[in-house]
């Protein structure tokens, strides 16, 4: 059995989202507790919700959307449907029915750009698979629509989204995804530790 780690790094360098007026929380690590004043070590770690490598709840786009504790164990592992910008193009509901066999799992991952866009006929093809968990690597963009309309759809459609990840360059076709965030109550996402297995 292989593993590729596809969780990025959280250090000094991590990017955080930012837009416009708004950014994520700061991401801090301090020291808290000492092996010299306590005995032992405990650091202080300051985050947001959608920090890095992190999975969204419904919840982060839809007001009445589910939160992250509604996702059960057993959509946090298991195969899954590894789809291109290429194979968009050309899936049909007979062909995408052909190509998926139950996977917990859908993968959308550009070989060619930053940037995957799909037509809205297309984006309904997907949303008609019942993957309760999606995972993309690069932006996505339904053609015609504004910004966070993709994100916004899923969420209406109680879809779980994991994003910002690293490592995706040489997915192959059939494996297993373990992806478990925090278990955090209440709340919009977390970070999340996304292991490939094949």
């Amino acid at each position: 059995m292989k593993y590729i780690d596809l969780t990025r790094k959280l250090n000094s360098e991590t990017i955080l989202y930012s837009d416009d007026d708004y950014s994520d929380p700061p991401f801090i690590i301090s020291e808290w507790g000492t092996i010299q004043e306590n005995n032992f070590r405990v650091s202080k770690v300051e985050l947001g919700t959608q920090t890095g490598t992190h999975i969204d709840a419904p919840a982060h786009f839809s007001e009445n959307g589910d939160t992250l504790e509604c996702l059960h164990l057993n959509n946090m592992f298991g195969s899954y449907l590894l789809l291109n910008e290429l194979d968009i193009a050309i899936l049909s509901p007979k062909k995408l029915k052909d190509k998926y066999h139950d996977e917990k799992f859908l993968f959308l991952r550009s070989t060619v750009n930053n940037k995957i866009t799909i037509g809205l006929g297309k984006f309904e093809v997907l949303l008609s698979l019942p993957v309760k968990v999606w995972i993309i690597m690069q932006e996505i963009e339904i053609k015609g629509k504004k910004n966070y309309y993709f994100n916004r759809i899923l969420a209406e459609r109680d879809k779980y989204l994991i994003e910002d990840l690293e490592n995706c360059e040489n997915i192959p076709e059939d494996g297993e995804i373990v992806a478990v965030p925090l278990n955090l109550q209440n709340v919009s996402g977390s970070p999340c530790r996304v292991i490939l297995r094949f």
